[in-house]
């Protein structure tokens, strides 16, 4: 249960980082049993303990992770987990670091499953709905300019709620079965996010 600490300590080790989970793990978990870590949390680790950047928005799509790959900066997605010899649902993080548009398929670094998992777009897509398609790049401070243009519109966090809430808002109306359930609640995710608790409750 160590999934998010292993895998910012993945994302930072590309950069040349040389620390490891467990350093990670002791600022994000100082109690063991904390089951939880959000992504403001990891994003705090990086701001306070090391040297790099990093940017955490919601709302991301397949085409704007595969503009961020191209340009050679990896990305942590926030999403749900089913595997073997595990049962029920849970949060889980993995780094995704490459793609093939022929294969329809990411590269992951996962922390449960091991190294190079390959895994499809649509699976990829449906599974990260669950956190409201939430994800972090982490970069040296010489790429922030460019990490913030490839973000585009999204770089302004207000924008990124209200874009993020429309998404979720015609997912409600365009799925079915769990996906339609985790796309009700991003709706409310984003409400919150925006302030408006009342639509937040009822959604």
């Amino acid at each position: 249960n160590n999934c998010g600490p292993a895998t910012l300590s993945m994302a930072l080790s590309f950069w040349g980082w040389q620390g490891d989970q467990a350093a990670v793990a002791e600022f994000l978990k100082p109690n063991r049993r904390d089951k939880n870590v959000m992504p403001s949390e990891m994003a705090a680790f990086v701001e306070a303990q090391t040297i790099f950047r990093v940017v955490v928005r919601v709302g991301g799509d397949l085409d704007l992770l595969k503009r961020f790959l191209a340009a050679g900066l990896p990305v942590i997605l926030e999403k749900g987990f089913e595997g073997p010899n595990f049962e029920g649902w849970m949060g889980h993080y993995v780094l995704v670091t490459g793609y093939d548009d022929a294969a329809q398929e990411f590269t992951t670094q996962d922390s449960f499953f091991g190294p190079n998992i390959v895994v499809s777009y649509a699976i990829v897509e449906s599974f990260w709905r669950a956190f409201n398609f939430t994800y972090l790049v982490v970069f040296p401070p010489e790429r922030e300019t460019e990490a913030q243009a490839i973000l585009g519109p999204q770089a302004d966090e207000t924008a990124n709620a209200r874009s993020t809430l429309a998404l979720a808002s015609e997912e409600i109306y365009t799925l079915s079965g769990r996906d339609q359930f985790f796309a009700w609640f991003n709706r409310g995710t984003n409400l919150v996010a925006l302030q408006d608790y009342a639509g937040a409750a009822e959604a």
